[in-house]
C-alpha cells in the first residue's frame, strides 16, 4: 500500500470518535458495502470497538502525509486513552497503547487491558446531544458522533445541559457496519436516562469532569501519582487515620449522602453494604484498574 489508499479520509472534528470519522469516509467513498470498506482499510474483514478501536498504525499508514494524521494523533484525539491515562500504571499504559496501535492485536492483549471486566454503567447505544448536532449542521454542514457522549456515565451534555439521546444504533451493530450521524436519527431516539432535577445537576458535574479528563488526562502522571493524591485527600478529610488505615464506611456513607441513591443506582455505583463496595477497591488495589467514573 502506498500511503494514498484513503485520500478521502476526513480530518477529525474536535472530540470525534474514530468510528465517526470512518463513517464520514465511508460516505465520501460512495457508501460501499461495509465488507469492502473494511477490506480497503485492513486488507481483511474485521470488526472494531467504538471506544477502544484498534489498528491505528494501519489506518495512519494509508493516509496522505499532508493530513498530518499519525497513530499518536488518532490515539490521543479519537479514543478514550486520555480519559483512562491518569488511572493507568506505567505497564498498563504501554499495554493500552500497544493494543490501540497494533495492526493485529491478540485477544490476550484485549483481556490485558482489563476494560471488558470493569464495573461500569451499561451503555448499549451510540449517544448524541440534539443541540450539538443542530450546531454541527449549521457550522459544519454535518453532525458527528462525539467521544464524550459515548463515555459510560455521561448522560448529559455539559455544553448545553441537555440530556443525551440513545440513538437506534446499538454498539454491537456499529462494530460491523457504518451508521453516520444524521439528524433523522433524532426521530427515533429517546433520552438515555430518567432522573430528578437534583440528580441532573450532579450528572452535569460528572460530564464536565469526564470532558476534563479527555482534554487534560494526558497531562497527568501515572496512577502512582493519582493514588498518592487520593492518599493525601483521604487523610486531610478524615477518611484515613495517622497510620494510613482507611475508614471505608465513612467513604461509603459520604458518597451516598453527596450523590444520592438515585444517581448511584443510575450509574451502577450503588452497593447495599460497604463491605463489598467498589469504594473499598480504590484504596486497597493500587495497581488494579478502576473505571475513571468511580
Amino acid at each position: 500500500m502506498n500511503g494514498k489508499e484513503l485520500p478521502l479520509f476526513p480530518i477529525p472534528y474536535p472530540d470525534e470518535i474514530l468510528y465517526s470519522v470512518l463513517c464520514r469516509c465511508w460516505i465520501r467513498m460512495g457508501r460501499p458495502a461495509p465488507r469492502a470498506m473494511t477490506e480497503t482499510i485492513y486488507g481483511v474483514r474485521r470488526s472494531t470497538s467504538i471506544l477502544t478501536p484498534q489498528y491505528l498504525d494501519q489506518i495512519a499508514s494509508l493516509l496522505p502525509e499532508s493530513t498530518g494524521i499519525t497513530p499518536t494523533y488518532l490515539l490521543y484525539n479519537t479514543t478514550v486513552f486520555p480519559y483512562f491515562h491518569p488511572f493507568l500504571t506505567e505497564q498498563r499504559r504501554t499495554t493500552f497503547q500497544s493494543y490501540f496501535r497494533n495492526s493485529a492485536p491478540s485477544s490476550s492483549q484485549y483481556f490485558a487491558l482489563g476494560i471488558g471486566k470493569l464495573r461500569q454503567p451499561k451503555t448499549m447505544y451510540l449517544r448524541f446531544c440534539q443541540s450539538c448536532w443542530k450546531e454541527d449542521e449549521k457550522t459544519l454542514g454535518e453532525p458527528y458522533w462525539r467521544r464524550l457522549h459515548q463515555i459510560p456515565g455521561v448522560l448529559i451534555c455539559p455544553v448545553h445541559e441537555d440530556p443525551l439521546m440513545d440513538s437506534p444504533v446499538r454498539l454491537h451493530m456499529a462494530k460491523s457496519s457504518y451508521f453516520p450521524a444524521d439528524m433523522k436519527l433524532s426521530e427515533t431516539s429517546i433520552p438515555c436516562g430518567d432522573y430528578s432535577s437534583t440528580t441532573a445537576e450532579k450528572l452535569i458535574s460528572i460530564a464536565q469532569d469526564s470532558d476534563w479528563l479527555l482534554t487534560h488526562g494526558l497531562e497527568c502522571g501515572s496512577y502512582k501519582d493519582t493514588y498518592a493524591r487520593y492518599t493525601r485527600y483521604f487523610y486531610a478529610k478524615g477518611f484515613s487515620g495517622n497510620l494510613g488505615q482507611v475508614r471505608h464506611h465513612n467513604i461509603y456513607t459520604a458518597l451516598q449522602e453527596h450523590f444520592g441513591i438515585e444517581m448511584l443506582k443510575l450509574l451502577n455505583a450503588y452497593d447495599e453494604s460497604f463491605h463489598a463496595s467498589w469504594t473499598a477497591r480504590i484504596p486497597h488495589y493500587q495497581n488494579g484498574l478502576q473505571h475513571p467514573l468511580y
